[in-house]
């Protein structure tokens, strides 16, 4: 699958308000796009299957509250998202151990689009890992995600998966500019 977006519109606007022990961040995004998806691996000859998919004139309004709070070495932190068709949040808690730094996160997502007018949970993740800083703004880290799907939903995955749930080890450098 091979997709294109071509936006037509887009505004947002972000606030901030910062402490000596916490966070809060506020955002809003309004955009109106235009979006093309070419299906790969299709086989020829088979009616009524197209390869290239267009939508136009889509819009999503996403809203998104996030914060964080510092006890000492301990940091909590967690934020909600919300859009025309679905909505996510999530909760972390990590500890500082010098360089080390493990970390606990739990998350849901539901789809705001059901026939009955409520919200459909339709999967959760939950994530546990340390982080080894090697300088300020380079780190190592090491994690375990776990996903699981609800109500025969698509959760953290692009589509829904032949099975409900997945495990995912990832070791990874991150580098922050």
């Amino acid at each position: 699958m091979r997709g294109s977006l071509s936006t037509k519109r887009m505004f947002g606007i972000n606030a901030q308000l910062s402490g000596d022990n916490y966070r809060l961040n506020a955002s809003y995004l309004n955009s109106r796009y235009d979006q093309r998806v070419t299906l790969l691996n299709v086989p020829a000859g088979i009616p009524n299957l197209m390869r290239v998919l267009e939508s136009h004139n889509n819009s999503i309004e996403l809203y998104s509250l996030g914060a964080e709070y510092e006890f000492g070495p301990t940091t909590l932190s967690a934020e909600l998202q919300k859009n025309d068709r679905t909505s996510a949040w999530y909760s972390a808690l990590q500890h500082r151990f010098d360089a080390f730094t493990p970390y606990l996160v739990y998350g849901q997502q539901y789809s705001e689009e059901s026939d009955n007018g409520k919200r459909t949970r339709e999967g959760e993740s939950v994530t546990t890992g340390v982080r080894y800083d090697l300088r300020y703004n380079l780190s190592l880290n090491a994690e375990w995600q776990y996903f699981d799907t609800k109500n025969g939903g698509d959760g953290a995955f692009i589509d829904v998966p032949t099975k409900p749930n997945a495990n995912l080890y990832t070791i990874m450098v991150n580098f922050v500019f």
